[in-house]
């Protein structure tokens, strides 16, 4: 069993007031809200294996006679073979691995007979159930760490040559508009966490943190005003470079 590495990041809440026997507070039956600060556990990665790398340590660890000219053949031809199966309507389900099947993501229409996947279906790609093993993973215990320690190791990592193709990079920015819904400068209405390089078709976790007398509006990509998620912490599966903007606004 191992560890897995956290950092702590405070953020604000919205939660429900309540009167003293425990009951939410109500007016003209609406909860009422108020903005907390709370502090929450985020995972960190330490390293970014390559495939390379990975298969040394599997080759070490359970003494294989097979190398890894071996194990990368095998790697890429089960990929491509999941690849057509996928292409073909099927799940394929690994037990110690999930199950692997297409998705697509696409538009809503009001009438099903103008509906057109040419136009209207966005993307397609691969999903990925995980299995209850890695759902639950057993580990022995936490250790606190400092974000920036585990990002600056990546980086490390990363420049040294331990990445490859296969990941896709997470970019941030921030917008910030005032109280009337206009571009403001000179401002920032608060700051975002989750910029950086992952595998594709990780599970990735951003974060958005409204300053004082900010509240966050939503992600959306560049020179968009739709949302993606209003969501202030979004996870979304990483199929390729991504750059979001986190939208904040003044309060009135």
């Amino acid at each position: 069993m191992g560890t897995i590495n956290y950092s702590l990041s405070k953020r604000n809440s919205r939660v429900a007031l309540r009167n003293q026997d425990g009951t939410t507070v109500k007016v003209n039956g609406v909860i009422q809200y108020e903005t907390v600060p709370r502090w929450y556990a985020k995972a960190q990665m330490k390293e970014v294996m390559d495939a390379n790398t990975f298969m040394k340590y599997c080759i070490a660890h359970y003494g294989s006679v097979y190398g890894i000219v071996d194990l990368r053949a095998c790697m890429e031809k089960l990929a491509d073979c999941l690849i057509e199966q996928m292409l073909e309507g099927k799940a394929i389900k690994f037990d110690d691995f999930g199950t692997f099947k297409a998705g697509i993501s696409s538009m809503g229409v009001e009438d099903a007979t103008t509906f057109n996947p040419n136009l209207h279906i966005k993307k397609s790609y691969a999903a990925w159930t995980k299995p209850d093993t890695m759902k639950n993973l057993d580990i022995s215990g936490f250790n606190r760490v400092s974000t920036i320690q585990l990002r600056n190791a990546a980086i490390q990592a990363d420049a040294q040559g331990r990445s490859e193709a296969g990941f896709g990079t997470v970019s941030l920015s921030v917008s910030t508009l005032n109280a009337s819904g206009n571009t403001a400068s000179g401002v920032s209405g608060g700051s975002v966490e989750g910029v950086g390089k992952y595998t594709l078709g990780d599970s990735v976790t951003i974060e958005a943190y409204p300053a004082e007398g900010f509240t966050f509006v939503g992600w959306r990509h560049p020179g968009s005003n739709t949302n993606v998620s209003t969501d202030a912490t979004y996870e979304f599966t990483i199929n390729e470079n991504t750059t979001l903007v986190a939208v904040f606004q003044a309060q009135e």
